[in-house]
């Protein structure tokens, strides 16, 4: 994995059609979280969490749904 120590992956809006936004979580090891925010996402893969709206309000709910200040909170703390 380009990501072996991610906890969690957020791709914002695409619908996982188009490249290179759609392999980004790929990149991550099996493990991490999946997150898609996007209007209108389509067929989600599983493994993924949708989040049916704009970046501007999906981010918002998405961190606040997992307790973070912001989204560099899922990232690990630099050494």
């Amino acid at each position: 994995a380009e990501m072996p120590d991610a906890d969690a992956v957020v791709v914002v809006g695409t619908s996982l059609q188009v490249y290179p936004a759609a392999g980004l979580a790929e990149l991550a090891p099996a493990r991490a979280r999946r997150f898609l925010v996007d209007l209108r996402p389509g067929r989600v893969p599983p493994g993924y969490r949708a989040v049916a709206a704009s970046a501007e309000i999906g981010l918002p709910s998405l961190t606040a749904e997992l307790d973070l200040r912001t989204l560099q909170d899922l990232s690990p703390p630099k050494s």
